[in-house]
């Protein structure tokens, strides 16, 4: 039934979100394991709960290696912010490969993926533009303002979530500071950064809301 099959589709996202899964996986990345060995986690994790996940890989293209070598982030940092933040496998191309990342993971999951790959990718294609016209760009500091109940979820566990976005648009970003929980009351985030990234960054965090509480 549609109810049992919610139930399980729950009880599944609860295990891949276990610190065990988690550890499993951020081995996994560490030892630049195959896509296989994630595979099998979704598959042990599907398993536990009796239902199997299914889980597929796209690819996407990227203009060229410099933009492989922005997307990946010094020492693998903004991958494997993806990676463990979305739980997918994503397997990079190097210098001598053409310029495709492969991604796999369950379907929605992928599909973010794909789509903030796709972001970083037209992202820095803005940024080797600015830099052709030898223009130093200017940086802006602009204001996100959300509801104060919507702050714990962009924040995240100990500010992972922020701190991810911050990472993969590389702004900074100035929390606001507790307060009395009121129904209707807003309250804002700073965001420092070139025009470009401080916008990336908005797109980044009112998307993530609108993912995490639909509707």
């Amino acid at each position: 039934s549609a109810t049992s099959s919610a139930a399980g589709t729950s009880a599944i996202e609860q295990m891949t979100a276990s610190a065990d899964f988690d550890n499993q996986l951020r081995q996994a990345t560490f030892e630049n394991r195959s896509r296989d060995l994630f595979q099998r986690l979704i598959m042990q994790a599907s398993i536990a709960q009796g239902k199997r996940q299914i889980t597929i890989t796209e690819r996407i293209q990227v203009p060229s290696s410099d933009h492989v070598a922005e997307i990946v982030g010094k020492n693998g940092l903004r991958i494997k912010q993806i990676r463990e933040h979305l739980k997918v496998w994503v397997k990079t191309p190097t210098r001598d490969e053409l310029p495709i990342f492969e991604v796999t993971g369950v379907p929605d999951k992928v599909t973010e993926a794909i789509r903030i790959l796709q972001q970083m990718s037209e992202h820095f294609t803005r940024v080797q533009q600015e830099r052709q016209t030898r223009t130093e760009p200017t940086r802006v500091e602009e204001r996100l303002y959300v509801e104060q109940d919507k702050v714990g979820l962009i924040v995240g566990a100990s500010g992972q979530t922020i701190r991810w976005v911050q990472q993969l648009s590389d702004t900074h970003i100035a929390t606001p500071r507790k307060q009395e929980k009121q129904p209707g009351l807003r309250t804002c985030f700073t965001i420092c950064g070139t025009k470009e990234r401080v916008q990336f960054a908005k797109q980044l965090i009112s998307e993530y809301v609108a993912m995490r509480c639909p509707g």
